[in-house]
């Protein structure tokens, strides 16, 4: 029988069901694979609410502002390393993105590595805005440019409750920003760049969905369709998703874990390969920085991300209790925060992310300053006795968990789950 190479599986891809070669028997193996089929998983898990159905109640990220302020922040370098895999098209190969993050520059090279881009985002004005610029994109001229802004802000604007005239002015703004900061790789940049993304328009399917990183149901149900369907997540791109860390803590309220639970914990559950181009950035506190790395660091990075955010309120904390570092041991950011007169939803959410990669000498430690952690609460006029009760549970469970457990391991534990792709 002729055999059947991965070459013409590609091709094939392209037209109709996806044909794997399946070695063993030398013969061609469908597996039912469609781009419309993963679509209408998507759909059907995660429905995009209708424009009439929305309020705009707030200002959004429309664009990414993921261009050099500093040298180190620059989502092109991001653009050169994707392109990097282009030699490499995946055919059941996904891109993931965070918000539009930078898709009408970066298009064209993730076009070349797979086949389908899952837009997530939990604002779902934005995903419709992206939908109406990508849709109508391919037919549009390099002088339309303003007029194909326009006409897709005015759809969102017609269609979604109470929009303010403001937001359309923001929206002008951040897209300008975007474009240029982006420079030569924007879709607008060129005549040749705008055919080379309107191209890829053809070549790539942008399907929204309108999800929460920090949501555990939402991220198990997106790996479940990535594991039944055998697609590869071939690049990532979190932004800076996980300096949001308040907000993490509030998705998810205290309910016994500490250990290992930072804003990653969710997005662990996207199975990714080793291959897996992974991008994220830091845009709220210095230094500002977007950058790769492999899946093997990327658990690690997407802490240190989160925990640079939560340092940075607990040394503004620290300053007006006269503290000397900057940089607080555990045992010492715990007494800062028992002392503080913030909301208790940060305060919480700076003492978990704090303690959920505690270390066992950093355990011992904190169980010393212990009674002087809850003088301190208990000395707070802010601090109601529930409140107390939990602060104190938490720190409680944290050294529970390391003094238990061998001294000196590896405490990024629960590591990005891995997906074999043949």
């Amino acid at each position: 029988m002729e055999s059947y190479s991965y070459a013409d599986a590609v091709r094939s891809a392209l037209k109709q069901p996806y044909c794997l070669h399946d070695r063993s028997e030398k013969k061609p193996v469908f597996l039912n694979f469609s781009v419309s089929n993963i679509e209408k998983q998507i759909n059907d898990k995660f429905p995009l609410p209708e424009l009439k159905k929305i309020h705009d109640d707030s200002g959004s990220f429309w664009f990414s502002n993921e261009f050099p302020t500093p040298e180190t922040l620059d989502f092109k370098n991001t653009i050169n390393n994707l392109s990097k895999l282009s030699t490499n098209l995946r055919s059941r190969g996904v891109s993931i993105i965070t918000g539009e993050g930078c898709l009408l520059s970066c298009l064209p090279e993730l076009s070349q590595v797979c086949r389908m881009v899952f837009q997530v985002d939990h604002d779902p004005r934005l995903l419709h805005l992206s939908q109406q610029l990508i849709v109508s994109l391919p037919t549009v001229s390099i002088r339309e440019e303003t007029i194909w802004l326009d006409q897709a802000i005015k759809k969102i604007g017609h269609e979604v409750i109470e929009f303010y005239p403001a937001r359309g002015e923001e929206i002008h703004t951040q897209y300008s920003d975007n474009r240029n900061g982006m420079g030569r790789y924007h879709c607008f940049s060129s005549e040749q760049r705008l055919k080379e993304t309107q191209k890829a328009c053809s070549l790539c399917k942008i399907i929204p969905v309108h999800a929460d990183f920090f949501a555990k149901k939402d991220m198990l149900e997106l790996a479940k369709i990535i594991n039944k369907n055998n697609i590869e997540v071939v690049f990532i791109n979190l932004s800076n998703v996980m300096e949001y860390f308040q907000a993490f803590y509030t998705e998810n309220p205290f309910c016994g874990i500490v250990t290992g639970f930072d804003p990653s914990y969710h997005v662990r559950n996207l199975p990714l390969s080793k291959s897996t181009l992974c991008a994220f950035s830091s845009l709220r506190v210095t230094p500002l920085f977007t950058s790769v790395c492999c899946k093997k660091n990327y658990q690690k990075e997407l802490y240190s991300l989160a925990r640079k955010n939560s340092d940075a309120v607990i040394a503004q904390l620290a300053e007006r209790f006269s503290s000397s570092s900057s940089t607080l041991l555990p045992a010492d950011a715990c007494l800062v925060l028992a002392k503080t007169a913030y909301p208790y939803s940060l305060t919480q959410a700076s003492l978990r992310l704090t303690l959920s990669h505690l270390t066992y000498s950093e355990a011992v430690e904190l169980q010393k300053q212990r009674s002087t952690i809850e003088a301190a609460l208990k000395a707070n006029r802010c601090i109601k006795g529930n409140v107390i009760i939990e602060f104190l549970t938490i720190i409680d469970t944290a050294i529970t968990g390391q003094l238990t457990a061998e001294p000196n391991i590896n405490r990024l534990s629960a590591p990005i789950p891995e997906i074999n792709i043949r």
